[in-house]
């Protein structure tokens, strides 16, 4: 288990009423809840981070990728298409 830092919040009563009630449904502390929501909070921030440049070279890498996979899905038609013709010539 990994070490903890003890730290101090005030929340207000309803949501630490709220807080206790998911901790008894789902068996766990009222700390193990807090921390959940922080991780989960913090995931959505840490995803929000990317720049519109970032953005934009994801997408040019995205559109070269899908550019290779279209020739490749390509060559495969062609090459079933081919062996296709070359059975019915058998027959």
């Amino acid at each position: 288990m990994s070490t903890k830092a003890a730290t101090t919040i005030y929340i207000e009563p309803e949501q630490k009423k709220r807080i206790k009630s998911i901790a008894n449904k789902k068996g766990v502390s009222s700390s193990g809840v807090i921390r959940s929501a922080i991780n989960i909070f913090l995931l959505q921030k840490q995803e929000a981070t990317i720049s519109p440049n970032e953005v934009e070279i994801l997408l040019k890498e995205a559109s070269k990728s899908l550019g290779r996979m279209i020739v490749k899905i390509d060559m495969a038609h062609e090459a079933v298409t081919s062996a296709f013709k070359k059975m019915e010539k058998i027959k």
